[in-house]
């Protein structure tokens, strides 16, 4: 008889565990989701604020910026079969990187010469 209840209490710790790690998965995948969304709000604005001085010339600079990382990382995900959202978020990202590398008179690149 203790074999049994020894049985019984691991089955229902290994279904405990099991649940326990299907909801840290789906945390974790919205969590992704909002991080994904947040990098998206932010990159391209964060982008334009470094190129522009007045606001609507950011506004239209960061919705460009936005719309040529979501095209371009929705190809580079299709052609090398990646993630997509991962895809443009990395693609704003390394737009952001090389402007605020190179950008004029105020780039990293060129306060060091």
């Amino acid at each position: 008889m203790g074999c049994s209840v020894a049985s019984l209490t691991g089955s229902i710790t290994r279904l405990k565990s099991t649940m326990l790690i299907i909801q840290e998965l789906s945390i974790a995948r919205t969590t992704n989701g909002v991080e994904l969304m947040v990098a998206m709000l932010v990159t391209p604005a964060a982008t334009a604020s470094l190129l522009t001085r007045r606001l609507w010339q950011g506004m239209l600079v960061s919705a460009a910026i936005g719309a040529f990382s979501a095209v371009t990382g929705l190809y580079l995900s299709y052609y090398f079969n990646i993630v997509s959202g991962s895809a443009i978020v990395l693609t704003a990202t390394a737009i952001f990187l090389l402007v605020f590398l190179f950008q004029p008179r105020r780039g990293v690149v060129w306060k060091k010469r």
